[in-house]
């Protein structure tokens, strides 16, 4: 009970700092790239948050992954640099017991990643599609770019302003083009701001300026004007092609066709892998001190790496018909299996050291 209590706490203490970090660093990185595309007009300001969102819950599988990972190595390691797992090895407590407190420690967190992997994640890309898909249709102030001319969803309004007022909907020195009720007319402006009204028709409203405006092909009228409103058309948002990624698991399973099977595979594989590999770091963790403390780290890095990049190469070879899709991914899975059996024979002396406690606990029980 000792031994549980004192390796959950620090499992979990781990495992909440690297998370941490892990969301800071992308969040960060995020914010910087998105305001940014916000602030040249790129991207609606209103837009940032939700394109963050969405972009957080189709990552947060892969996150917890390492996390596991990472905080199940960094707890063996702390524990043999500090000598702490040859009391316990001298108190009996053997390298396979081990395993119990931390599977206690994983199942929640399997569970959790499993649950993303099969439905939040191709529920949010679905949903991150049809919002992308809006954005693409806005015709905002903000997602124009100060020094290009930009044409109206609808194709009869082009308008082209000098500079942007902060990273709202306002703009100053703006020059407009409009086709309207067969009357062609050319505005300049020294501000422009939109407004949407409730019926949700946008306009596109100008504030003390002069409209050009054509009569019969050969004279034109002068309008001053303290504020002129041009309505802007907007098209109807259609429901983009699914992503591979965004294909609920269940049309997935139902579906015969070999990328979907890949795919499908691959959602699979996402829980199956952090399992695996959270189990590998405990013998991973092991270092000689002759050898170095480095080392098991540089190993357990490239464990890691091999084991996740197999799995896309994997996914991709079924997809080009190379692999047998009724075997999948099941073989990469197995050999890292094979390897952990492997390390943990290791840390009892050999195979049939390891076979033989096994045999001893099974005659035990």
């Amino acid at each position: 009970m000792l031994q549980r209590r004192i390796l959950l706490r620090e499992l979990t203490m781990n495992a909440l700092g690297v998370l941490l970090v892990l969301l800071s660093i992308v969040l960060t990185i995020q914010f910087v790239r998105l305001f940014g595309q916000a602030a040249v007009g790129k991207l609606a300001l209103d837009a940032v948050l939700t394109t963050i969102a969405f972009q957080l819950l189709q990552a947060l599988p892969v996150f917890l992954s390492i996390t596991l990972f990472i905080s199940v190595l960094m707890s063996f390691m702390r524990a043999w640099r500090d000598h702490e797992m040859h009391v316990w090895f001298a108190a009996g407590v053997s390298p396979l017991s081990w395993f119990r407190p931390v599977l206690w420690f994983l199942v929640p967190m399997i569970v959790v990643i499993t649950a993303l992997s099969f439905w939040m994640t191709p529920w949010a890309m679905r949903l991150s599609e049809k919002f992308e898909a809006q954005l693409q249709l806005r015709d905002d102030l903000g997602l124009a770019t100060p020094g290009v001319f930009k044409v109206a969803r609808g194709g009869d309004v082009v308008y082209f302003i000098e500079n942007l007022v902060g990273l709202g909907n306002k703009a100053s020195r703006v020059f407009v083009d409009s086709q309207q009720e067969g009357s062609r007319g050319v505005m300049v402006s020294a501000y422009a701001s939109q407004t949407t009204e409730k019926n949700g028709d946008k306009f596109l409203s100008l504030d003390k300026g002069q409209r050009y405006e054509e009569i019969n092909g050969l004279e034109y009228r002068l309008i001053s004007f303290d504020r002129y409103s041009v309505r802007i058309k907007a098209k109807e948002a259609l429901d983009p092609p699914a992503a591979m990624r965004a294909i609920p698991t269940k049309q997935l399973y139902q579906s015969n066709n070999i990328s979907d099977k890949a795919e499908l595979h691959w959602r699979i594989g996402v829980p199956i892998s952090a399992l695996v590999l959270a189990l590998l770091a405990i013998p991973l963790a092991s270092f000689n001190p002759r050898s170095g403390r480095g080392w098991n780290l540089v190993i357990a890095l490239l464990v890691y790496l091999v084991y996740v990049n197999s799995l896309t190469i994997g996914q991709a070879l079924m997809v080009k018909g190379k692999l047998s899709v009724a075997l999948g991914l099941w073989p990469i899975h197995g050999v890292a299996i094979l390897i952990l059996i492997w390390l943990m024979a290791k840390m009892y002396g050999g195979l049939p050291a390891f076979i033989s406690h096994l045999t001893q606990k099974e005659e035990s029980v």
